[in-house]
């Protein structure tokens, strides 16, 4: 179990609101003409453009009329093999145009089955809802962080092969995102799933634009996977979103550009552990076995993320290094 609490109503309600939102007929995905995915706001590599785009389901003005807000914007994408062997490729998006930040997350996953796609659900909730009429299967939870107003809902739907994960989170008292609504979910998830190939293939990815300066080889060495995926997302204000995964490790580098969120994710004179990278570094290992590191680099944040691929307890030369090589390719303005 995951250390949330859970809120049985508020999945009820939302698998009642995905009935009432549109799924009262069977929707089971079709092939997409070429053509008719989504333009995203960001860079679009060779490989999406001719193969499965995961921000093609849904346009950024589609999610934001559904949801009610002005806008939203494509923050960041990430894909990877998961443990079990299938593979994932997932869209982000937010209110604002500002690389890493997450409101709603669509994922793909390819070549799965309804054993291991459901898993997760499974694994870590009791209080699962099954939707009807939505792809072959359907289910959704609901719950909340411990000691706070962040609610988050997740819808599971699956057909044939394919699977789609829809990931929503809001707060009662702030942010951007509003609160949930099932009929919102629904129009998303019945239109995601009508755009879906008959035949998904993600592709690796390379990166692009500065996410292409990083040096991967210090990286590889401290999360103990090479990496062959990628993803890159870039904001109008040069901010990034770098995804690279392989193996059992990933790497999740953003450079936030944003004043007011940059601000808020600087690094305090008393939190910073490395004053050597940077205007100062805080580089710690999670007990989730996580690198999490935030640079101060002038009036910009660089936060990186990473899942090792074996045991690590505290923060090592290698991981140092790692932070020390990323900054130096994307820390500063071109």
């Amino acid at each position: 179990m995951k250390p949330w609490v859970r809120h049985p109503v508020a999945a009820l309600g939302v698998a009642a609101l995905l009935v009432a939102g549109g799924c009262t007929q069977a929707v089971t995905g079709v092939a997409t003409p070429e053509g008719s995915g989504a333009k995203a706001t960001d860079t679009a590599g060779e490989e999406r453009r001719t193969g499965f785009d995961e921000c093609g389901l849904a346009e950024p003005g589609e999610v934001a009329k559904a949801i009610g807000v002005s806008a939203m914007h494509v923050t960041s994408r990430s894909a990877m093999t998961q443990s079990d062997g299938s593979r994932r490729a997932v869209c982000t998006y937010f209110p604002e145009n500002v690389p890493g930040l997450l409101g709603l997350q669509i994922g793909t996953v390819a070549d799965t089955d309804p054993e291991r796609f459901f898993a997760p659900f499974a694994k870590n909730f009791r209080n699962i809802q099954t939707i009807p009429n939505l792809g072959d299967r359907a289910e959704a939870v609901a719950y909340k962080a411990n000691g706070t107003s962040t609610h988050f809902i997740e819808v599971r739907t699956i057909a044939g092969d394919r699977g789609l994960h829809l990931f929503y989170t809001y707060a009662d008292d702030r942010g951007a995102m509003p609160k949930a609504d099932g009929a919102a979910a629904a129009v998303i998830l019945v239109q995601a799933l009508s755009r879906l190939p008959a035949k998904v293939t993600i592709p690796d990815g390379t990166p692009e634009g500065r996410c292409a300066d990083i040096d991967l080889e210090p990286a590889a060495e401290a999360v103990g996977a090479k990496f062959t995926m990628a993803r890159s997302v870039v904001s109008d204000s040069g901010g990034l979103s770098c995804y690279f995964s392989g193996g059992n490790g990933n790497l999740d580098v953003t450079l936030l550009t944003d004043p007011n969120r940059a601000e808020k994710m600087a690094v305090a004179p008393d939190k910073i552990t490395h004053a050597d990278i940077g205007d100062g570094a805080r580089v710690i290992v999670t007990e989730a076995n996580a690198l999490d590191a935030r640079v101060n680099v002038g009036d910009r944040v660089v936060a990186i993320t990473a899942s090792y691929a074996s045991k690590v307890t505290a923060p090592r030369p290698a991981d140092v290094e790692l932070v020390r090589t990323v900054v130096e390719a994307i820390g500063k303005p071109n």
